[in-house]
């Protein structure tokens, strides 16, 4: 009663030594290549630069545009607006950043005038950098 289960294992094993490897080798070619030479997107005209360094802002006719330098190295990134340069409860989420590309945020009504563009990363549980935008608008 062994002798047929140990055969029939051996053959399973044997073929997934042949099999396993092939399929890992076909998926790592026939991956997409990584797009090296991609343009980097660029902000024109006047911008701000974050108190780290880490991101460049431009606002314009009501719309916060964001882009990551290659300083930038923080997971799932929040931006948000708030009157101090800390997250309370007054700070209003504008939404996720993405590094790799040009970020557009439509900001708040005129009667609101927040100071403050503030990154957050929730992975993190902290504010990973911040602007001051006080009177750019």
């Amino acid at each position: 009663m062994i002798q047929p289960l140990r055969s029939a294992h051996r053959l399973t094993f044997s073929v997934l030594a042949v099999v396993l490897p092939t399929l890992i080798f076909t998926g790592l070619i026939a991956r997409h290549p990584a797009r090296e030479n991609a343009a980097k997107p660029s902000l024109s005209g006047r911008y701000l630069q974050s108190t780290n360094g880490t991101v460049m802002l431009q606002i314009n006719k009501g719309t916060l545009r964001v882009i990551a330098t290659e300083k930038f190295n923080f997971p799932e990134t929040l931006v948000y607006l708030s009157a101090r340069s800390t997250i309370d409860s007054n700070a209003r989420l504008l939404g996720r950043l993405n590094a790799r590309v040009l970020n557009n945020f439509q900001l708040p009504g005129s009667e609101e005038n927040p100071r403050f563009v503030i990154f957050y990363s929730p992975a993190l549980s902290s504010v990973v950098d911040s602007a001051d935008v006080a009177g750019v608008r």
